[in-house]
């Protein structure tokens, strides 16, 4: 016997599918960005080869919501826990990415972009600036995974 497909399940699955085809970047920049290391803390926790590791932390905020735009900012923070458990280095940095879509659609739908695909716009950029940032302080440059493995952003 033939069973029914979930209507309401599918239809969600659609409309946000229908979303994402029209949502479209308009525009992508850093707001702000701040980096700090101890050095001497630094050279004590990771002696050459040593390589450190970072932890990533990042939230989400949707701004600005009109009936075909929004903007999401993003807060980043990149941290290093040296050897005696203080943090040795940290970088913070917001960026922000206006869209525009070409029909009105719900705020469920430009939350769930906001707290999953739109990681997919930043991360290229988040990348190269830890990876510049740590390079330019002098210590062995952090190379981000290219692809996101924080968990999905709190708003």
């Amino acid at each position: 016997m033939p069973t029914k497909r979930n209507q309401t399940s599918s239809t969600s699955a659609d409309k946000y599918l229908e979303f994402i085809k029209s949502v479209h970047l308009s525009g992508l920049g850093m707001d702000a960005a701040s980096f700090n290391v101890d050095r001497e803390a630094f050279a004590a926790s990771f002696p050459p080869p040593q390589k450190p590791s970072a932890t990533i932390s990042g939230r989400h905020s949707v701004v600005n919501r009109k009936p075909d735009s929004f903007v999401v900012i993003v807060e980043y923070v990149v941290s290093v826990i040296g050897s005696s458990g203080a943090e040795v280095v940290n970088i913070t940095c917001k960026y922000s990415a206006s869209f525009s879509i070409e029909k009105e659609t719900d705020q469920a739908c430009i939350e769930r972009f906001a707290g999953n695909e739109v990681q997919l716009v930043f991360w290229p950029y988040l990348r190269h600036f830890i990876s510049d940032c740590t390079y330019r302080m002098a210590i062995f440059p952090l190379v981000l995974p290219l692809t996101s493995e924080i968990a999905a952003l709190k708003s």
